[in-house]
């Protein structure tokens, strides 16, 4: 039987800390009162004596739903961090709290559900086989695939960093990882590693201490994902800005005499004999405290389709596209013409209502006529999925050469897409790298068309030359094994608690306190309403169906 939804929102609503276990208990308690004939809403009325001890209700509801929840016990280390000290930001040494990878792992065998939150062993055979030839492979390991059962095989691990604003003042980084070939959803496969805000970090960065644990199943840290931004503050990736903007071969984008322009999408570009070699990548990035780690290298970084593509060059191509049939459509509302031929395309290609765009403004575009437009404010999935509306009014609106040109590139965009919809299985790396060049061919006779005519369409910055070098990429691993939409909700529900947490807990102490909430009820309680058995960190399937099944 399913749980109450009431429930299930009061319990969520707590554990991110929007709603005190105090006003949980009130408004379960209304319900009641109301005529709602629920027995879990009623157990949660019944908190606190019914209200009557009210500074009870909190140990109340833990002990009821949330006793049998245990996430590791943070590892204690020490680091210099910025701390507040009669007003003023000083360094010092101080205890730091983060949840270690290999705790996570212990925690998830003691308890029986390491297989369910990983993979299938013929999935892990089937993997190490597809990467026997990748410039990351090393002797010892394969020596390690080669001597091992399928049982015993090495579990591939993603790594997952980022930062966001979680106050007016302050941002968080957040650290988390899961199993590369976890076909889980995020609420069930995601573990955090560490939350620490900005505030607290000294130029030393986030402090890290060697650890041995006991003997546990083998894990490999295969791939480590974010976004550009975060690899350039992490790992020394160059910026937007930089003159040499790629980390991948020496392409710039110096305006005069520019010996490798990063805007020459050609077979035959300068900067195509550049590309590093994996050991002078390895070379050139290697210094991280991270690249010490077994069959870790520079080689693991891996760049995503989320933040290259969808936020990125097709979230440009879609805007410049929009704009140029705008300009196209006859009266004083062309953007509400617009509009209307958006939802005309949807509706003959039968798109589900949750899968479109909103409504567009000028601001979702450009603000002015000086800004390249780009799809602003929308999520990157529906990016992805306007792909084959935007085809169909290329199509409507084909009539001259820059108009072929756009249909073309809308075409190799779609059949990107449709590719990237296959099993990591069946790979097809030929057909999604001759896609991707073909689209940028198309991209990059537009932006120089519309360079001659003085239009500021079809924007080239680094994400359009860095896809080339994530199609090359994409040769020994599927994308999506490496897609952090799941690790971007991840760290959203994090921010949600870190902002939870900031009344009254200073910085250097929300790490601990992010650590506590983030692995026990939130991460349980967004997988309540799915019908899949839960799987919740450190309980037994028993336990869980007695406790959660009451309802």
């Amino acid at each position: 039987m399913d749980p109450c939804p009431l429930w299930v929102l009061l319990l969520k609503k707590f554990s991110i800390g929007k709603l005190s276990a105090i006003e949980v208990q009130e408004l379960a308690s209304a319900a009641v009162k109301s005529g709602l004939e629920s027995q879990c809403v009623g157990k949660l009325a019944e908190l606190g004596a019914c209200g009557h001890s009210p500074g009870n209700c909190h140990r109340d509801l833990v002990r009821k739903y949330f006793r049998f929840l245990e996430a590791p016990d943070p590892w204690e280390v020490y680091g210099p961090l910025a701390v507040k000290k009669g007003g003023h930001r000083v360094e010092q040494v101080t205890a730091i709290h983060l949840l270690l990878p290999h705790h996570w792992v212990l925690q998830a065998e003691e308890n029986n559900f390491l297989k369910s939150l990983c993979c299938k062993d013929e999935e892990l055979v089937a993997f190490w086989k597809s990467q026997s030839s990748c410039p990351q492979m090393t002797a010892e390991l394969k020596k390690v695939i080669e001597t091992s059962q399928p049982s015993q095989l090495p579990v591939p691990y993603l790594l997952h960093g980022d930062a966001a604003p979680f106050t007016e003042v302050d941002s968080i980084q957040v650290l988390s990882f899961r199993c590369l070939l976890s076909s889980k959803a995020v609420t069930q496969s995601q573990m955090l590693i560490a939350a620490v805000p900005k505030a607290a970090m000294t130029k030393a960065g986030m402090p890290t201490e060697k650890y041995k644990g006991k003997r546990m199943r083998r894990g490999v840290l295969w791939s480590v994902s974010g976004d550009l931004e975060w690899f350039a503050a992490e790992f020394g990736f160059p910026y937007a800005a930089a003159n040499l903007l790629c980390p991948y071969c020496n392409a710039d984008q110096c305006k005069e005499d520019s010996p490798r322009p990063f805007t020459d999408f050609r077979q035959t570009a300068a900067w195509r004999a550049s590309v590093l070699s994996p050991s002078k990548f390895k070379e050139k990035f290697g210094a991280h405290p991270l690249f010490r780690a077994p069959c870790v290298t520079p080689l693991s970084i891996r760049l995503d389709i989320l933040h290259i593509l969808d936020l990125g060059v097709a979230a440009y191509a879609h805007g410049s596209l929009l704009f140029s049939i705008m300009e196209k459509l006859p009266g004083a509302v062309r953007l509400t013409n617009l509009n209307k031929k958006i939802v005309e395309a949807y509706d003959k290609l039968g798109v589900a209502a949750q899968k479109r765009i909103k409504h567009l403004s000028l601001s979702d575009l450009a603000e002015s006529a000086e800004e390249y437009p780009c799809l602003k404010h929308i999520k990157g999935a529906k990016i992805r999925y306007f792909a084959p509306v935007a085809l169909e009014l290329a199509k409507e609106y084909s009539m001259d050469k820059a108009g072929k040109h756009r249909e073309a590139l809308a075409k190799q965009l779609v059949k990107a897409y449709q590719v990237l919809e296959c099993s990591w299985q069946e790979w097809r790396f030929e057909t999604f790298k001759k896609a991707v060049d073909d689209f940028m061919a198309h991209y990059s006779w537009l932006a120089a068309n519309a360079l001659e005519e003085g239009l500021h369409l079809w924007s080239l910055v680094q994400k359009s030359h860095v896809l080339l070098h994530l199609a090359e990429q994409s040769k020994f691993m599927h994308p999506s094994l490496n897609w952090t939409y799941g690790s971007e909700s991840f760290m959203g529900w994090i921010v949600q608690i870190a902002s939870s947490c900031t009344s009254g807990t200073p910085a250097e102490k929300l790490p601990l306190k992010a650590g506590k909430l983030s692995p026990q009820p939130f991460l349980v309680l967004v997988a309540l309403p799915k019908k899949e058995k839960l799987l919740c960190h450190g309980s037994s399937a028993q336990e869980k169906e007695s406790e959660l099944g009451e309802g």
